[in-house]
């Protein structure tokens, strides 16, 4: 019984705050996508809406900035807005340049939406290369995952 109480209180709290958040986004926008990564729940609408109203509106501190442009570019993958992805990858590649593992993370995934399976395991590639980053666990898990979608179940499991 408490650990129900405990679920209905955070889904309480997820209501509370989203309204809060679409109400005043400049004031309760960034607390929200807090309470969502933090709790794990993945509204990737809401990502995107309010993300990129902070973004757009520089409601946001820097610090705080690249975090979200990434989670923006997770979240249009997801809902397959590849315009807007392109345009925060573009921003991050021009922040963290286009060796960084963590836009070449993005680049892969927004390639894989686009079925240029090639690019994005050259992305990962790049990555898991000896002189890079081998034991990377994001880029293992994409490698994975493109080799399920395309029914590979032998090689994802050496992967």
């Amino acid at each position: 019984l408490v650990e129900g109480n405990q679920g209905m209180s955070a889904l309480s709290e997820y209501e509370e705050l989203r309204s809060l958040a679409y109400k005043n986004m400049k004031r309760n926008g960034l607390t929200y996508l807090q309470f969502l990564e933090s709790s794990s729940i993945n509204k990737p609408n809401d990502v995107l809406i309010i993300g990129q109203y902070l973004i757009d509106n520089n409601l946001i501190s820097t610090n705080n900035k690249w975090r979200l442009l990434e989670r923006i570019t997770i979240c249009s993958l997801e809902l397959d807005d590849k315009k807007t992805a392109a345009n925060c990858i573009k921003k991050l590649t021009e922040k963290f340049t286009k060796n960084s593992n963590r836009v070449r993370i993005l680049r892969g995934m927004f390639y894989e939406t686009k079925h240029e399976i090639k690019k994005a395991h050259d992305e990962y590639d790049f990555i898991l290369d000896s002189k890079n980053d081998p034991n990377h666990m994001m880029a293992h898990k994409r490698k994975i995952a493109i080799e399920i979608s395309l029914n590979n179940k032998i090689c994802a499991i050496k992967l």
